[in-house]
């Protein structure tokens, strides 16, 4: 038994890992909203950042990223900018070759 756990492991530690990078970018359209917050309009802004994926099976990979997003508010002349760096970190299951479906946590 203990040789078979073994030489699972072995096998499955000597599969080369395919790592790919990338860019996402995007634009937002952000409001506020609540129990006080009356009359704001979405405010239009953007989102980018950097990706990497690091296959280790053909269905699944693991996606780190670090995300820059522009959101806010607009009332009367005012406009209310948040911004926000997040980190996610998704695991993916890929369904076929085009189509993947992403699932995790993300700090920011």
């Amino acid at each position: 038994m203990i040789i078979a756990v073994v030489a699972f492991l072995s096998t499955t530690a000597v599969k080369a890992q395919t790592i790919s990078l990338g860019a996402k970018a995007g634009v937002n359209f952000a409001s506020l909203s609540g129990d006080d917050v009356e009359d704001l309009d979405a405010r239009t802004s953007f989102h980018l950042g950097l990706m990497a994926e690091a296959r280790f099976s053909d269905k699944f990979a693991i996606q780190p990223e670090i995300l820059y997003s522009s959101q806010g508010a607009k009332v009367d002349d005012m406009t209310l900018k948040l911004d926000y760096l997040t980190i996610p970190v998704m695991l993916k299951y890929y369904v076929t070759n085009e189509i993947s479906l992403e699932a995790g946590p993300q700090e920011w």
